[in-house]
């Protein structure tokens, strides 16, 4: 048996490599996001950070995934900031990288940039295993709570029964499954809820870590199996992690302590991650916070968004689009291009569809129209009735969400 520091220690190593082993996984999956020639475009932050051009960006890639292999095996603090230092810097290049995996690695790798680490040993540095550690934890119950929170709206039974457990429901002729099949969607909000308060009590614990790790499985199994294939593969890793990190980060834990993150160089960035994790996600209702930014998934108050291609402008639109276009059968003969499809397609992630980016992505398609023909943007809520679709010319698109939500 290890002692309290060792056990520790231990604990946060697989945690470690759990994240590099996850963000290597999907970094690999979806490398045009990352690197080599693409057609949709890149999303900066701000327009004085260009992207890496070729090789570099393909350079940037490899160190990347190498000092997240390196972290695999042994913590290093000057690979940490190594990786910690790209990430960032990724993430301003191309705001489509704001991906939730993405966002939850960089802040669970981030209290070990605050603590010096002898050598690579973290035993050497007495209690900071325990300190880190409540940063992997507090992380964790914390997308549990708001991944339920967010899910308490109808939109989240439309996700549900239009998408996840369709197929089940279209070939499955007993009624009463049918109606446990609904009941059980009605649920899974509190289930996350319970899972993650569960998460911080000895007496609970346990059944809280085998909620979650069924809650993966069964998300593998809606995202996988029952269509036939792979959907959204790149939160296949995630899913994967998240069973790695409750198991190695909760189970057999006597007591969960957060005062070892209150000491030294972890206070303020604890401080600053609980805001992150605890208060800024509810800004999301307001407008002010990004929904992948607050592990707001699946719950069906996502945008989507094509873009109304007149059948005269086909001939000067980009080739690329022609993979992305929706069938219409319109008798004018217009095509709708989505983005959804052309992120999913080419880049293998969802799209950030905030106001901002679909503001950004509106500047580079409406360079494509000219005076007698228009592009049109159709913004929908396809999960929330309340919310009619709306259209926008490439001269509305850019100024609106600026003053306000929607």
């Amino acid at each position: 048996m290890f002692h309290r520091n060792g056990n520790d220690c231990q604990r946060l190593r697989i945690s470690v490599a759990i994240i590099a082993a996850g963000l290597c996984t999907a970094m690999i999956i979806s490398w045009r996001l990352w690197a080599g020639e693409r057609s949709f475009p890149m999303l900066p932050l701000w327009d004085l950070v260009p992207g890496f051009s070729n090789p570099l960006d393909k350079v940037i890639f490899v160190a990347t995934l190498a000092a997240l292999g390196s972290l695999a095996f042994r913590i290093w603090r000057a690979s940490v900031l190594l990786v910690l230092g790209l990430m960032l810097l990724l993430a301003i290049q191309d705001q489509m990288r704001w991906q939730p995996w993405y966002y939850q690695y960089f802040l669970m790798l981030a209290p070990l940039a605050f603590v010096r680490i002898s050598k690579g040993s973290l035993e050497a540095e007495g209690d900071i295993c325990g300190g880190v550690l409540a940063f992997h934890r507090i992380i964790m119950i914390m997308i549990y709570l708001w991944g339920g929170l967010h899910k308490l709206h109808a939109g989240f039974i439309s996700v549900y029964t239009g998408s996840l457990v369709q197929p089940i429901l279209e070939n499955l002729e007993i009624g009463v499954i049918r109606q446990m099949i609904y009941v059980l969607g009605y649920m899974i909000p509190y289930v996350e809820i319970l899972t993650g308060a569960g998460l911080l009590f000895r007496r609970t614990r346990v059944c809280a870590v085998g909620a979650a790790v069924a809650t993966h499985i069964i998300i593998l199994f809606l995202l996988g199996p029952i269509k036939g294939g792979f959907s959204n593969i790149v939160v296949w890793p995630w899913n994967l992690a998240m069973i790695g990190f409750v198991i190695a980060l909760f189970l057999k834990v006597e007591r969960i302590a957060f005062k070892p993150a209150l000491r030294g160089a972890l206070k303020y960035p604890f401080y600053v991650t609980l805001f992150l994790l605890t208060l800024a996600p509810a800004l999301f209702h307001l407008g002010a916070w990004d929904r992948y930014l607050s592990f707001n998934l699946y719950s069906g108050q996502q945008r989507r968004v094509y873009v109304r291609v007149p059948h005269e402008l086909l001939s000067q639109a980009p080739v690329e689009w022609r993979t992305y276009y929706l069938d219409t059968y319109a008798s004018d003969g217009h095509k709708a291009l989505s983005l959804s499809r052309w992120s999913y397609n080419e880049l293998n992630v969802p799209m950030v569809t905030e106001w901002r980016t679909i503001r950004q992505i509106s500047r580079y398609v409406c360079q494509f129209e000219n005076g007698d023909y228009k592009l049109l943007f159709l913004v929908e809520h396809p999960h929330l009735a309340n919310k009619q679709p709306i259209q926008y010319t490439c001269e509305e698109i850019n100024s609106v969400g600026r003053a306000k939500a929607d």
